[in-house]
């Protein structure tokens, strides 16, 4: 993480303020499409790529959260990363749901075969 802010701040440098700007909102999009993806992926059911996913909207949001420049450089960055983090915390919940729900099915199927079996004795 430490280095990414580095990163970050070096970019700041080379590119100024509109350059850093355009970067960081490069990166508060990429949660949101990030989490598009991880609802078509829940439609089809749970997956460790659902979990990937949100660790990679961690990683951003761990990156923008260090940056600590004046709103009037980074054109609104603590707003825009405080809606960052809800959308991830969204997505997490949905991605727990998610798993809850899949594992709830599997307790269902498991009692009608158990039922099932039984019955034919």
């Amino acid at each position: 993480m430490r280095d990414a802010a580095r990163d970050l701040s070096g970019l700041a440098r080379r590119y100024g303020r509109d350059g850093l700007h355009f970067i960081v909102a490069g990166n508060l999009d990429t949660s949101s499409e990030l989490r598009r993806r991880v609802l078509d992926i829940l439609r089809g059911g749970h997956s460790n790529e659902a979990e990937r996913l949100l660790s990679y909207m961690d990683e951003i949001y761990n990156v923008l959260v260090t940056m600590d420049y004046p709103d009037a450089v980074t054109y609104g960055l603590r707003r825009q990363t405080d809606i960052t983090r809800s959308i991830i915390e969204r997505t997490r919940g949905d991605i727990t749901l998610s798993f809850r729900q899949q594992q709830l099915e599997q307790t269902i199927r498991d009692a009608e075969e158990n039922i099932l079996s039984n019955e034919e004795f």
